[in-house]
């Protein structure tokens, strides 16, 4: 890939003002200029009523709902309880800054790190914050474990790779271990990178410690996953008699493969011009593979790996369209006013924004290859991503690959306008193969639309 243009001026010099910049872009679209509901409903009720349980001294007793988020609102209950805010307004602010060490500063210091070594450009970085803006601002004004989680993967990634400076770096891997846990706390499905930033790690501080103090690295990393456990390990002793720092699950994870196989995407509404609440986009296809084999639900993890090998061609169609809708963003909130609105404009934006990954993936050139500590990176946010394929797809249950998808056309889109140097022929079929897929995108988009039960949802209704 074609190194990105960088700024002359460190990262760190200008973080404070991109933190900064961000926090006011978002807080004050929050409080001034965001319409729609502002009250917490459904899992963002159930993440705030944790923490005021926690506020008044109670254990918290849901399995499915880690006890890190409660933990990181805590704050935000004692400044409503003391401080004369409401609730909306200390969320509101705590979503600002969320937003802001996510989008300006902790992702492009994982580029940096990572992918140029060095600063990038205040463009780059701004059209980067944009995007992040354009697409989830509303996702910040409630209390979800969504973004909290992916800061703390990606926060887990940039201080294990900067751990390879011999005493400096074990406060690294130190800050590793507590994000790493924190974030496999928020959103369990980042269980599946514990191996890759446990190998980034490795590979790091193999180039500048021996074999023993190499030991001591992952003692260290154990011992900043443990501390951060601590919580979950106790509440589950305490509630559930169980030695486990993870989160229980309860069941979810069969109940999620379930629901994937008679629904393709979710959507949560708020508003009173859809029936109901829950926004369902039936899979008929998987309803008829259920019905092929005479089942109302699979009883348990292994049946439903003996049916995903009975129908092979059928279930990665199935995953195909499932992922295909975790990308297709259309609404900018987790919970819709009004589902019967003008969509268009969104999703033309998104589904140009992936022509111009592709682009880039497959300009790429033959011996640009991946660094060893980038495929870990890359595995790291990608196979959580893959793995909820099955699910009954939520948008956000992507965001890893959405934001990834951000920095790639933000970090690593070439210099100088190389596209306009192009021959006419060659213009013509990047023309061509961007109508085409944008075609295509409409296509998939409106098909699964049709499938809104009750009322089929229209791009321009």
């Amino acid at each position: 890939m074609t190194q990105p243009f960088v700024s002359q001026w460190p990262f760190w010099r200008s973080s404070g003002w991109w933190f900064g910049s961000t926090f006011g872009l978002f807080y004050l679209y929050l409080h001034y200029c965001a319409s729609g509901t502002t009250e917490f409903q459904y899992d963002a009720q159930a993440y705030w009523n944790q923490a005021y349980q926690l506020s008044e001294g109670h254990l918290l007793g849901e399995r499915v709902h880690g006890s890190s988020l409660a933990l990181l609102y805590y704050p935000a209950v004692l400044m409503v309880r003391h401080a004369g805010l409401t609730d909306t307004e200390v969320v509101q602010l705590m979503g600002a800054a969320m937003a802001a060490l996510l989008f300006g500063v902790v992702a492009p210091a994982l580029w940096q790190t990572v992918v140029v070594g060095s600063s990038l450009s205040g463009y780059r970085r701004g059209i980067f914050v944009g995007l992040g803006f354009l697409f989830w601002r509303d996702y910040f004004r409630f209390p979800l474990s969504d973004f909290p989680g992916l800061l703390a993967l990606l926060g887990a990634l940039l201080t294990a790779s900067r751990s390879h400076r011999r005493l400096p770096g074990l406060g690294w891997v130190l800050t590793s271990g507590v994000l790493l846990a924190l974030a496999v706390n928020l959103r369990p499905i980042y269980l599946l990178a514990v191996p890759a930033v446990v190998g980034v790690v490795l590979w790091h501080r193999t180039a500048v410690v021996s074999r023993r103090a190499l030991v001591i690295s992952l003692l260290v990393l154990f011992s900043g996953f443990s501390v951060a456990s601590l919580p979950q390990l106790l509440l589950n002793i305490d509630r559930f008699h169980s030695y486990s720092p993870l989160v229980d699950g309860g069941g979810l994870l069969l109940w999620q493969l379930n629901k994937g196989l008679v629904i393709q995407k979710y959507e949560t509404n708020v508003g009173t011009g859809y029936p109901v609440a829950q926004v369902i986009f039936r899979d008929v296809a998987g309803q008829a593979l259920l019905s092929h084999d005479s089942l109302l639900v699979i009883p348990s993890r292994r049946a439903y790996l003996l049916f995903a090998m009975r129908h092979p061609v059928d279930m990665i169609a199935l995953y195909a369209r499932h992922l295909f809708n975790g990308l297709d963003v259309q609404y900018t909130s987790p919970y819709i006013v009004l589902v019967q609105q003008s969509t268009v404009g969104l999703a033309l934006v998104n589904y140009t924004l992936q022509f111009g990954c592709l682009l880039l993936l497959f300009s790429r050139r033959a011996g640009n290859r991946l660094t060893t500590t980038q495929g870990l990176c890359l595995l790291a946010v990608l196979l959580p991503c893959v793995l909820v394929a099955p699910f009954a797809m939520e948008c956000r249950f992507l965001l890893a690959l959405h934001v990834l998808l951000y920095a790639v056309l933000c970090f690593g889109w070439p210099a100088g306008g190389p596209w306009v140097s192009l021959a006419p022929p060659v213009r013509w079929r990047l023309v061509s193969a961007y109508v085409l897929y944008m075609l295509l995108c409409l296509a998939l988009s409106s098909a699964t639309q049709a499938t809104l039960v009750g009322q089929p949802k229209l791009f321009q209704p």
